[in-house]
């Protein structure tokens, strides 16, 4: 007598893609604003898990940032670009986005020559040459925040010394030489 053991589903639902899940992270509330959390869930008749997401929800759709856009649009503008693109955009939407490190590097790759000297430029000059440059630092990215890493004291206070953004990451071989790396040069 052969048994055969049925093959079939795992009991429960199927797990979503990744995609689909929502992040998890912990929060601490007074408790009056745990009992409103509560009252909007009730009221709405939605777990407090989802009442949390849509009072969160409404206030990143309504509530201007120091940009004057909100939450919302800003995520919307970066949400698919790649990270370098995101931080460039970041940056340039409100330095105040980034965090310590990532707003030093940005400083430094927008003190290079390759940026200052659009000012000078015609509006379709200086459009093609900003796309060249943010092509550049997406296309080089990682070489150019470790080529900062251990620089950020120094990115603040940069010399004078004019640069372009390749040589942050490939300065001239000489030390001694006048257009070498600023950050690398002693101050």
């Amino acid at each position: 007598m052969t048994t055969s053991k049925k093959v079939g589903r795992k009991p429960g639902r199927p797990p979503k893609p990744k995609a689909e899940k929502p992040a998890q992270f912990s929060v601490r509330l007074r408790p009056d604003a745990k009992l409103a959390l509560e009252i909007l869930a009730a009221d709405n008749n939605l777990s407090l898990s989802n009442a949390v997401e849509l009072a969160v929800s409404q206030l990143l759709t309504s509530h201007p940032l120091s940009n004057g856009m909100t939450a919302r649009e800003v995520v919307e503008r970066i949400e698919t670009q790649p990270i370098a693109a995101r931080l460039l955009s970041l940056y340039e939407l409100s330095p105040r986005f980034l965090e310590y490190q990532d707003r030093a590097t940005m400083a430094v790759i927008f003190g290079a020559l390759d940026y200052a000297e659009l000012e000078n430029e015609g509006a379709d000059v200086r459009r093609r040459k900003k796309m060249e440059a943010d092509k550049f630092v997406i296309d080089n990215w990682r070489a150019l925040s470790s080529a900062l890493q251990g620089s950020w004291a120094g990115a603040p206070r940069l010399t004078r010394t004019p640069y372009r953004l390749r040589d942050l990451i490939a300065p001239p071989a000489s030390p001694d030489n006048k257009d070498a790396l600023p950050l690398l040069k002693s101050a």
